[in-house]
């Protein structure tokens, strides 16, 4: 009887998550104008409509968040949607995973344009949401 009340009570300690942490992107540093290795400017999201405090970049292959001060690289899922060219709908990182959505909510269809309503989701590596805005995205040339 010990033996498999130990046993159950390893398998159970293995099956456990961690707790959640809430993520808070930080603005990017103006420094960044561009997603290196990007043609062109690339796409920017920003809370809000504010489009000069982007709180994440990205281009074809790759983007970059800022978290807890540091700069965080993501690739481009290149299976995944795109979102506009040069944006794809999914980005991947070591510890997080970004979606990029369109805003259901845009009923004039902006979004054919450089400048348009989007939703931004991360997760952590145990696929559970941290963060959740909505924005503006800015897609330059």
């Amino acid at each position: 009887m010990d033996d498999e009340r130990a046993v159950a009570m390893v398998k159970a300690a293995q099956n456990e998550l961690p707790p959640r942490r809430t993520l808070q992107p930080e603005t990017l540093p103006s420094g960044i104008a561009r997603v290196s290795g990007t043609p062109g400017a690339g796409c920017a999201f920003s809370l809000g409509e504010n489009p000069k405090d982007p709180i994440f970049r990205a281009g074809p292959t790759h983007g970059q968040i800022r978290i807890d001060g540091a700069l965080v690289g993501l690739s481009a899922d290149s299976g995944s949607l795109e979102v506009t060219p040069g944006l794809r709908q999914q980005y991947d990182g070591k510890k997080i995973s970004l979606e990029v959505a369109r805003d259901a909510n845009d009923t004039t269809n902006v979004a054919r344009g450089t400048r348009w309503p989007a939703k931004l989701t991360i997760r952590d590596q145990y696929e559970r949401p941290v963060f959740f805005g909505v924005g503006t995205m800015n897609c330059g040339s």
